[in-house]
């Protein structure tokens, strides 16, 4: 496969420019005086840089590659993620307050340091943050795979792809090690503004480029494949969407709730997060 020089540039650009930022937000020594100002950026972050690591941290390879990779082969399938997100943000919305309230009081970091204060319990802070440290293997799989992807369609032919996999894993755990929880959330604002970028380019100009418009691209659609637009009601494949709803809302629950990914402990305010 012949990579695609002037992708492969564009992205080890940008790759380089988060690097560099990431082990900037560290330059000060700062995010390592205590545990708190490392692991939730001693809880100062507003309602803009929640925002910001929010979106990075929850819509990652997975939401754009993953997912949009479904709907294209399975059509109206991939709609479960919509019903699972708007589950999890609802109970986010009334739990997560308390749980901000009771982590600035006690001076919480995570989500097993909330149950030992909470229960008394040893054992169950411990299984919780086990679980938590399992359950992020897969998640970071995930991304390397995402990086995998995106560098063999760009540059099969002119880099070591798993090489350069591997540099990557090895730079963003550096910068995280020394910029804590900063480094993520200001490489995070790169992230986001590309995504919005490439997000917003898509759903307007592709329509128009390929099908003279959203209509003309769903007519299109509704004739060539109407099964891609039906999500299935009974039977086998509807146990199994039933099934595939249930089990993305919870992993998102307890993956979101074990790396503080909807800001609760590192916002500054109760405000501030989702």
């Amino acid at each position: 496969m012949q990579g695609n020089l002037t992708a492969l540039l564009i992205t080890a650009s940008i790759i380089l420019i988060v690097v560099v930022i990431g082990f900037a937000a560290g330059r000060d020594k700062s995010s390592r005086q205590s545990v708190e100002e490392w692991s939730v950026g001693g809880r100062k972050f507003g309602g803009l840089l929640v925002w910001f690591l929010v979106g990075a941290d929850l819509y990652t390879a997975y939401t754009f590659l993953g997912l949009t990779s479904t709907a294209y082969t399975a059509g109206s399938v991939a709609f479960f993620a919509i019903p699972y997100s708007v589950l999890a943000y609802f109970i986010a919305y009334f739990f997560l307050p308390k749980l901000w309230t009771v982590a600035k009081n006690h001076n919480l970091t995570t989500l097993a340091d909330y149950a030992r204060e909470r229960f008394d319990s040893k054992l169950l802070s411990s299984l919780i943050a086990i679980v938590g440290v399992l359950m992020l293997i897969p998640y970071i799989c995930l991304q390397l795979s995402g990086i995998q992807d995106t560098l063999t369609v760009a540059g099969t032919s002119y880099i070591n792809v798993n090489a350069v996999v591997i540099i990557s894993f090895i730079l963003v755990a550096l910068y995280t090690f020394f910029s804590g929880i900063k480094g993520p959330t200001y490489t995070a604002i790169i992230k986001d503004i590309l995504v919005w970028v490439i997000m917003l380019f898509m759903v307007v100009s592709l329509p128009i480029i390929h099908f003279n418009g959203w209509t003309p691209m769903m007519n299109t659609l509704a004739k060539e494949a109407p099964q891609l637009l039906t999500i299935p009601e009974g039977g086998p494949k509807g146990i199994f969407y039933g099934l595939l709803l249930l089990q993305a809302f919870l992993l998102l629950l307890c993956l979101c709730g074990h790396t503080q990914q909807l800001g609760v402990f590192y916002s500054q305010k109760r405000r501030c997060h989702p």
